[in-house]
């Protein structure tokens, strides 16, 4: 028999046949040399202690030689591994696994060494019964993926297992258990109709980088308005109401307001860019007109929480201008803040989003700065956006003579968007 052994498994809910070639190695004075021996490969679907199936694949060796030992020990101590007789019974964490067979006065290092040819199973056990299915954007993929699927209270999770030589890059889905394991659990929210991208997925294996989509199979045509469509640059007007009070001053205004948001533009994986500027048009020429001014630039991040479902947080640097035009009493300050935007997608490309943020950061006379804006969205496939929305947000400062002052904005708006 020769040193290697090539199984062929037919995968019937993805109808694709993996060709996986094992080559057992002996290791002897540091040189590899190949040993031969009697091969039985399968995948087996188990549960882990955290209740959640993982793909392991199990391999058992046969030969004469290996009667002579008491004892196999794994390299890698997650895996399992036993011999009986002239057989060993053993599980694969990856692709490449190091054994040691012995007895009182023996030893014998076994190398067990996987290779795809040509293409990469994805080993689905049910996700394609759930009309979810995993897919590889490149040609061949040198490594195996399970996917297993489960809905508990009508919310779709996936799991996905991989071998121990593989690792995520990026996920534009958030796992919810499995981090640093060989595996993850990601919850996917409520199904819904229409084929669409569930989430897309970085894997890193021997310094390169392989995408995979997760996608939706249900069979009702896609309607494209059903899909998230990111609005990248919106602008718009609104009407500002305005306060300046303290023991020394209490004046109020009203005037016109222009806006210009990027709510997210991406850089690189989820990092992105995002910013907002917000001008009151000074057509007031009262006693109590007041100046107001305000542009802010923020790193943000996105995680894409199934379908429905997006955050991101966010650090941001704020200048503003909030001033009385008679007395000159106000603010013109510069901060740091912390927030994160949340985006709940309702079909037919209504989004409701929610941005607040917490300033003061680096600005020594502004004792606290908090804004929080709602708004609703709408971007249909091929079409321009457009939005309504309210903020509020309001300043406490502290003068050099310790005199308290607060500032507050109120903003009606509405937008288009590209």
């Amino acid at each position: 028999m020769s040193q290697y052994t090539l199984f062929f498994f037919s995968i019937l809910s993805l109808s694709l046949h993996a060709d996986l070639r094992i080559q057992v190695n002996k290791i002897e004075n540091l040189k590899r040399i190949p040993f031969q021996t009697e091969q039985r490969f399968k995948w087996a679907w188990t549960l882990n202690k955290d209740k959640v199936r993982v793909l392991t694949p199990t391999l058992s060796l046969r030969a004469q030689e290996f009667a002579v030992y008491t004892e196999v020990k794994a390299q890698n101590k997650n895996i399992k591994a036993l011999i009986k007789g002239e057989q060993i019974f053993m599980q694969l964490g990856g692709l490449n696994e190091k054994f040691l067979l012995k007895n009182t006065t023996q030893k014998m290092f076994l190398e067990i060494a996987g290779k795809f040819d040509e293409t990469s199973p994805i080993i689905d056990e049910n996700c394609k019964s759930k009309k979810i299915a995993l897919r590889a954007m490149a040609k061949a993929v040198p490594f195996y993926i399970g996917t297993s699927c489960e809905t508990k209270e009508g919310v779709q999770a996936l799991m996905l297992s991989f071998p121990k030589e593989a690792d995520i890059e990026n996920a534009t889905l958030f796992e919810t258990k499995g981090k640093g394991e060989l595996w993850r659990y990601y919850e996917l929210g409520s199904a819904r109709t229409g084929t669409k991208i569930l989430g897309k997925f970085t894997f890193r294996f021997q310094g390169k980088e392989y995408d995979f989509q997760l996608e939706s199979l249900n069979v009702e045509p896609k309607d494209k308005n059903e899909e998230i469509q990111p609005i990248t640059l919106m602008g718009g007007a609104g009407f500002s109401m305005l306060k300046i009070s303290g023991p020394d001053i209490d004046i109020s205004d009203s005037k016109p307001s222009l806006l210009l948001k990027v709510p997210h533009y991406p850089l690189w994986r989820g990092l992105g860019v995002a910013l907002d500027l917000d001008f009151a048009i000074p057509i007031s020429k009262s006693d109590k007109a007041i100046t107001f001014t305000q542009f802010a630039v923020y790193l943000n991040y996105q995680f894409v929480l199934g379908s429905t479902f997006i955050i991101r947080p966010k650090l941001g640097y704020v200048v503003t201008n909030d001033t009385s035009d008679t007395t000159q009493i106000g603010i013109n300050a510069s901060q740091l803040g912390v927030g994160s935007v949340f985006e709940l997608f309702l079909g037919k490309g209504y989004v409701i989003a929610l941005d607040v943020m917490s300033f003061g950061f680096g600005s020594k006379g502004v004792s606290s700065h908090y804004l929080a804006d709602i708004s609703l969205l709408h971007k249909g496939a091929g079409t321009i956006g457009w939005g309504v929305g309210v903020r509020t947000q309001g300043f406490k400062t502290i003068s050099e003579l310790e005199i308290e002052r607060s500032f507050g904005q109120n903003l009606i708006y509405g937008l288009v968007g590209f």
